[in-house]
Order: C-alpha cells, then sequence, then structure tokens
C-alpha cells in the first residue's frame, strides 16, 4: 500500500460512511436535476425566456448538451419517487450515482433485485452481459441449434446446466450435497448456490437467450433478459431441476458415487482442473456476487492468405516478371519443326504424351490477364506512334476470358504440332 506523510484523523470505516453519503446527496441531486429539467419540457416555464426548448436552454446556460439532459430526464423517470417527484426512490437512494447510471440500460425486473451491496464493478459485469445479449437478433435467438438431449428440460434446468459449465466447483458441492448427501434441505442447496447470502448467475440458453438466476437469502428469481419478465422459484424447485439433469445423463438407474463424477456424467467431458500457482500469503479476495456466463468459442471463418504485396523491384516481382515473359514467349513462339510421323505414332504419343495440359485459372490465368493487358497497351501505343490502325479486338479481360484464351492458345500449338484434331 503508499505510504502518505499526511495523516487521517478519522478511520476508515468513518471516510467510507461520510463518502457514501455525499455520493448519496449527489444522487439525490441527479433526480431533482432530471425533475426540473422535465418542468422546463413540459410546462411553459421557458415563455418568457429567450429559449425555444429545454434543450437550447440546458446548453446555453450550463454547457449541458443534448445527451447529458436525456441522461438527467431518464434518471429521473427509471428512479425517482412517483409519490415524491423531487426525490430518489427509498430503494435506490443508497446506490449512489455511478450505479445509477449503469443500472439506466438495465431491465426493469432486473434493476427490482439488485441491492446497495453489489458493487460497482458487479454491476458493470451485469450491464455487460445485458449488453452482449442485446447485439442477437431475435431471429438470431430462434434460429440457434438446442442440443436434442436437452429438449424436454424445464427452463430452470436448462439454466442450471448452463451454470453448472460455467462454475463446475460449485456445481461439483451442490450435486454432491444433491444427490449424494443426507438429510440435505433446501436451505443448504441455497448456501451453497451463494455463500455470502446473495449471488447472480448469469447463463445464455440457446434457442432461448440470457437469464439472470438471483439467488437472495430464501428468494430466488430467474429474470429472462430479453422479455424483461420475471419467474419465482424455491430451494425445491432447484432440486428438481436437477433431478431433470440426473435423468439426463443416466436415466433411471444408479448415477457416479462423487460430485465430480456426477458432473462429468451429465457434461460428459473430464471435470477441468484448476491450476493454482503458489504466491506469498495475502489477504483472500471477496468473492464477486456476480458469475459471469460462459462465453462460446466462436470459431474464424477459413481464410486463405493473401499474398503480401511485393515492391517492383523486389526479388518475388521481378521473378514473375521473368516467368511471365516466359509464358508470353511460349504462347507466341512457331511450334518446334518435326519430323513427319505415322498415324500410328502420333496417336501413341497422344495416348501417353502427359506434357499437355489445361490450365486452369486459379494457378496461371492472373499472370494471363496481365500479360493480355500489356499486349493491348502495346497495341494502342504503336497505333499512336505509327498512326496505322493494326487489327485487334478491345475487349474486358476477366479470368474467364484468359483461361479461354490460353486453353484455346494451347489447344492450337497442339493440333499443329499432331497435324489434326484432339480426340
Amino acid at each position: 500500500m503508499e505510504e502518505h506523510a499526511i495523516v487521517y484523523k478519522q478511520s476508515y470505516s468513518q471516510f467510507k460512511s461520510e463518502l457514501d453519503y455525499e455520493l448519496n446527496k449527489a444522487a439525490q441531486g441527479f433526480v431533482r436535476i432530471g425533475y426540473l429539467l422535465k418542468q422546463a419540457r413540459d410546462t411553459d416555464v421557458l415563455k418568457d425566456s429567450p429559449y425555444q426548448n429545454v434543450v437550447e436552454f440546458a446548453e446555453a446556460e450550463y454547457n449541458l448538451d443534448k445527451t447529458t439532459v436525456s441522461r438527467f430526464m431518464s434518471i429521473h423517470d427509471r428512479f425517482g419517487d412517483p409519490k415524491d417527484p423531487e426525490q430518489l426512490q427509498e430503494k435506490y437512494r443508497a446506490f449512489g450515482i455511478k450505479k445509477l447510471a449503469m443500472m439506466l440500460t438495465l431491465p426493469d425486473k432486473l434493476n427490482e433485485v439488485l441491492t446497495d451491496d453489489y458493487s460497482a464493478a458487479e454491476i458493470k459485469t451485469i450491464k455487460d452481459e445485458v449488453d452482449e445479449e442485446k447485439k442477437i437478433t431475435p431471429i438470431e435467438v430462434m434460429t440457434e441449434d438446442a442440443p436434442k438431449a436437452q429438449e424436454d428440460l424445464s427452463i430452470l434446468a436448462k439454466v442450471l446446466y448452463q451454470i453448472g459449465e460455467a462454475a463446475p466447483e460449485m456445481m461439483e458441492q451442490l450435486l454432491e450435497l444433491d444427490y449424494l448427501g443426507v438429510n440435505t434441505t433446501t436451505q443448504m442447496l441455497l448456501e451453497t448456490l451463494a455463500p455470502a447470502g446473495q449471488k447472480m448467475y448469469m447463463a445464455r440458453v440457446p434457442a432461448a437467450g440470457k437469464y439472470a438466476l438471483n439467488i437472495n437469502g430464501d428468494r430466488i428469481s430467474m429474470i429472462d433478459i430479453r422479455s424483461n419478465t420475471t419467474q419465482q422459484y424455491t430451494g425445491e424447485d432447484i432440486s428438481n431441476a436437477l433431478n431433470e439433469l440426473y435423468r439426463m445423463a443416466w436415466g433411471m438407474g444408479a448415477g457416479p458415487e462423487s460430485g465430480k463424477k456426477i458432473w462429468e456424467s451429465i457434461w460428459m467431458k473430464d471435470f477441468p482442473v484448476v491450476k493454482t500457482a503458489a504466491v506469498a500469503q495475502v489477504q483472500p479476495k471477496k468473492e464477486s456476487k456476480v458469475q459471469p456466463s460462459k462465453k462460446e468459442e466462436k470459431k474464424s471463418p477459413e481464410i486463405s492468405p493473401k499474398s503480401p504485396e511485393r515492391s517492383p523491384n523486389s526479388p518475388e516481382k521481378k521473378e514473375a516478371q521473368g516467368t511471365m515473359e516466359y509464358q508470353k514467349a511460349e504462347i507466341l513462339a512457331e511450334p518446334p519443326v518435326e519430323e513427319e510421323k505415322s498415324l500410328k505414332e502420333q496417336i501413341t504419343e497422344e495416348e501417353t504424351d502427359d506434357r499437355y495440359e489445361y490450365y486452369e485459372p486459379e494457378t496461371t490465368i492472373e499472370g494471363l490477364v496481365e500479360l493480355l493487358m500489356d499486349y493491348e497497351v502495346a497495341v494502342k501505343k504503336e497505333e499512336k506512334q505509327t498512326g496505322k490502325n493494326p487489327m485487334y479486338v478491345s475487349v474486358d479481360i476477366d479470368e474467364g476470358f484468359a483461361a479461354s484464351i490460353y486453353n484455346a492458345i494451347k489447344e492450337l500449338q497442339y493440333m499443329q504440332k499432331i497435324g489434326g484434331h484432339r480426340r
């Protein structure tokens, strides 16, 4: 910890209490500001002013842009007390402005289960999960592939399945307690799910969307993020949903005899090994009240590697140019004069000659396109210099045209070579 020469006269708890008070006052002030701006928007209070509307007024008088004005009014809309519009709702008075600003974009049903015990970082995690789900369209959700083995599971069982994959160590304890435990109570299950009394698990179910399973003491609620609806559950419902996972894994027979083996039977893979490095003894890190959803690994589409750009004077470019010149000379050269062969020798040579081949566009056409373009440019240059009109046809060069020309030239060369047509 950084050392300071100035000694604060009060304890940390006193200091934090004072700062919390001031921040809560600031949140209250934000609500009142939102209330007053709404008065400027909804009443005729600006009739004697030089301003046409609340945005013009706020920007000129207080340098508040349109977005900031909207945020102030939104905070009032979401968190103002309906009975006393100038005040924060009592349940939100301890949150502070930073948390309330992030909660603006959360579904109402999700805000209802949050308490001021959630830190700003934990609310940020929840907000990120919600924002991530907003990026997925309803049609994309409908077309997602759902595991066939889970078709008959209840939505609570499907959510627990996703939670168990994201938090295997917690789920191992829960399975061992529920399936193998003696005199296990629902309260014991809830304490395993939420050791500190409060816990929110984010889980994304394929073809259904994202859910938040919230445990607060003995109250269990599950919020559907997409529809902004809530379903209440009990500890008994949790146990019944786990039984659905058991039946999915091994039917009505006897299951494994340890939490790890139960987990492996349900998720059909080895229990993950948690690697821990040796570190100096420090104060244990406080467990977060939010468990993020398991992130799906997205496969990147296979893309053919793009050839690097080459400078005109690079060795690779010169080599390519040399090859192109060779191809040009090969195509335009007169075929070699050979001794006349009998028809039998011609047929035999044709059947066994593997030197002849058609050139596919993807292997040789790029060079031929460049070659043909160079040829057309040279003809036009000659016409301009000499004033003569040589016979040539101007065409749009593409790969299909180049392939046709190249194969036709090779065909003509071969026919001229054997003195007839290819069979």
